[in-house]
Parts: structure tokens; C-alpha cells; sequence
């Protein structure tokens, strides 16, 4: 990657590709030796990546009478821009022959790629798959979600508490490397993944639609122990809580 292309690229990428080349090497590589991305190339690991979002340097688009003569634009714009080479950059310098998506499922999206992923490594579509989220807040286009009430506006996140007022928006990067034939290391029992159709609004949570998820997780596994700890997804606001 020359210097030009890194300095215009989205920041994201350039984050997700530096844990990505950390996280194979731990995985899949000699114990002990070096990283070198050389080792990698031909492998067939699929890369799925959840990130919600790319408005990297969205700014130079701002106005269409603009655009002609503008510095912003040049020769790597389009791919600094695109959801697809955030995980595209990292098949392609390490050149993994896997299955190579982007998913944008909002705030489930590294929890969905990791579904993706695990689906894929049944189906045996690859050997391995990285299953990797990375979130940046480098536009102040984000603050639009204050807008529309869903962040605190005291920088505080009250999950669970009359006085939740919204969330608070945070950054950073997740790579988890996928392996069946590995002799240790965490087991991914089982997921699932739904969608709540109809429902108060376009952003409004769906109580049953989430309780249908709920069951249908434990019955496409073959866990059967018991649950000994539970994460939520609760973003402080009266509105999603519940």
C-alpha cells in the first residue's frame, strides 16, 4: 500500500487490516516466527466484515458544483469511500482466496458477521474466516443521531434506568479468527439471526420478534449446559430498554 493510498483511505480500514494481520498470525501462524503477510496469500479464508458505516471524508461531496478541480478527489477516492474495501483491503493484502463480504446490519453488525461467518465455515465454502467489526467517528455527520434523540446528551449511558436519556457512541475494532479444526480456544456454540418486520418505526425495537430470537438461538446449537452469564444490547433510552 503505497503512502498516497494511506493517507486518503478510510482510517477503518487501515485499523481492521493492522488487527486482522495480528489476529491471523496468532491463529494460523508458526508459533514464534514472524509476521509475514506472505504466509497468508492463497490461503482460502473468508473474510466477513460488520461495519456500520462509511462516511470517511464525506465532506468533499458536499456540494455537486463542487466536485470538478476539487484536491479531496483523486485516484483513491472511490475505494476510501466504499463499505466493500474494508474487508475487500484486507483479502487483498494478504491475499486470501475466501468469500469476502461487508455487512452493515447497524448496531448487530459484528455480531451478524461473526453469524455469517460461522454458517459459511459449515457450508465449507472456506478453510477459515475472520469474522472482524470496526467503527471510527472521524465525520460530524454522526451527531445526526442526536437529533433524532438516541444520544445522551450528558455523555452518560443509563442502561436499564428511569433516568437513561441514550446511549454514548464509541470506537473501536474486533478481529476473531474462525478455525473448526482447532485444538483450543473458545467454542461458538450456536447463533441465530432475525429481523423485526413490522414495527412502531423504521428504528423502534420489536419486543417478540426479539423474545423469537431468544428461543430460536439454544434449539441451532448443540449446547445444552447452562447459561452462566448474559450480555445486552441496552441503549438507555425508554424507547429501546424495554
Amino acid at each position: 500500500m503505497v503512502a498516497v493510498e494511506a493517507r486518503y483511505a478510510d482510517p477503518q480500514q487501515l485499523l481492521v487490516l493492522e488487527s486482522s494481520c495480528g489476529s491471523l498470525k496468532d491463529a494460523l501462524g508458526e508459533p514464534g516466527a514472524a509476521f509475514e503477510k506472505e504466509a497468508f496469500a492463497g490461503r482460502h479464508v473468508a473474510v466477513y466484515m460488520g461495519c456500520g458505516g462509511v462516511c470517511y471524508g464525506g465532506g468533499a461531496l458536499a456540494s455537486a458544483s463542487s466536485i470538478v478541480g476539487d484536491p479531496k478527489l483523486n485516484l483513491y477516492t472511490g475505494t476510501s469511500w466504499s463499505l466493500s474495501v474494508v474487508s475487500g483491503r484486507v483479502s487483498f493484502v494478504l491475499g486470501l482466496t475466501g468469500p469476502c463480504l461487508a455487512l452493515d446490519t447497524a448496531c448487530c453488525s459484528a455480531l451478524v458477521a461473526a453469524h455469517v461467518a460461522t454458517g459459511a465455515l459449515s457450508l465449507k465454502e472456506c478453510d477459515q474466516a475472520l469474522a472482524a467489526t470496526v467503527g471510527l467517528l472521524t465525520e460530524p455527520a454522526s451527531t445526526a443521531f442526536s437529533i433524532a434523540g438516541m444520544i445522551s446528551p450528558r455523555g452518560r449511558c443509563h442502561t436499564l434506568d428511569a433516568q437513561g436519556d441514550g446511549y454514548v457512541r464509541g470506537e473501536g475494532c474486533v478481529t476473531l479468527v474462525l478455525d473448526p479444526e482447532a485444538e483450543n480456544g473458545a467454542q461458538l456454540a450456536g447463533s441465530a439471526t432475525m429481523q423485526d418486520g413490522l414495527s412502531a418505526s423504521l428504528t423502534a425495537p420489536n419486543g417478540s420478534a426479539q423474545r423469537r430470537l431468544l428461543k430460536a438461538v439454544p434449539s441451532e446449537s448443540d449446547y445444552d449446559g447452562a447459561v452462566e452469564s448474559l450480555e445486552m444490547h441496552g441503549t438507555g433510552t425508554a424507547l429501546g430498554d424495554p
